[in-house]
């Protein structure tokens, strides 16, 4: 306790920085407009307040797999299919893309658009397989 006492300046100068970076990960969401979530996330965002997860990949890739429940809206036509999402625009969405880098512009892009109940999957589907997490084939969903 005396090394800390004794150093009492650094000691206060780490405290703030990690109170600065505390503050700073809550405030990012805020920033950003949506939330980062894992795959573990989702699955309970899935089960229990019956989220949408919404594929961004191309048609093609989406038919290969997705997760259960996607509704397939390619990234590079998100405009066209904001009309499509206003009867959900009120409910969670889950956005996600291969890799999760496509679906951090769409998530923003939504929340701007008023969708304000919007989640990233981070590491997109690759984490979500990579969690042993199963995919559907099924075009119907």
């Amino acid at each position: 306790m005396t090394f800390l006492a004794d150093r009492w300046g650094i000691t206060l100068a780490a405290l703030s920085i990690i109170a600065l970076l505390w503050w700073m990960t809550r405030k990012r969401d805020a920033l950003l407009g949506y939330r980062e979530i894992d795959p573990t996330e989702a699955v309970n965002m899935l089960n229990r307040e019956n989220a949408i997860p919404i594929d961004l990949r191309d048609h093609t890739l989406f038919l290969f797999g997705h997760l259960q429940g996607a509704k397939n809206h390619p990234a590079n036509r998100l405009l066209e299919a904001e009309d499509a999402l206003q009867d959900v625009k009120t409910e969670a969405l889950i956005v996600y893309c291969e890799r999760g880098i496509d679906s951090a512009r769409a998530a923003s892009y939504l929340s701007k658009r008023g969708f304000n109940r919007v989640f990233k999957l981070r590491g997109g589907l690759t984490a979500w397989r990579s969690a042993g997490l199963p995919v559907s084939r099924s075009a119907a969903d």
